[in-house]
């Protein structure tokens, strides 16, 4: 794997498939009471479908030295409250809506 030939979408899910869903439910189950590594946990499994769906959507049919830079510019391109509206929740354990402020990506030059 180098910076050309990484799809992004699908190293995120399997960096969670991997590393963070068994880390939060051994914790989950040694610690069953406590309601933040709860919320962890269930904020991983939201955000491995996120990145799931991404992979599954994406197609690039162009030069491999510009597929990273185009998964790039797609998830800086996406609106983050679509993401955020299907069973998310913040510190508060509130669910978080899509009328919630907007969390936008600083543009870099």
């Amino acid at each position: 794997m180098d910076r050309y030939d990484t799809d992004i979408f699908k190293m995120q899910y399997n960096f969670i498939d991997f590393l963070l869903s068994p880390l939060y439910e051994a914790f989950c189950a040694a610690f069953p009471k406590n309601a933040l590594l709860q919320l962890c946990l269930q904020n991983t499994r939201h955000n491995r479908k996120c990145w799931a769906q991404l992979a599954d959507k994406w197609s690039f049919d162009g030069d491999k030295q510009d597929a990273a830079e185009a998964q790039l510019h797609l998830m800086l391109s996406l609106d983050v409250n679509e993401f955020l509206s299907s069973g998310r929740r913040d510190s508060s354990g509130s669910f978080i809506s899509p009328a919630s402020p907007s969390v936008t990506p600083s543009s870099t030059s």
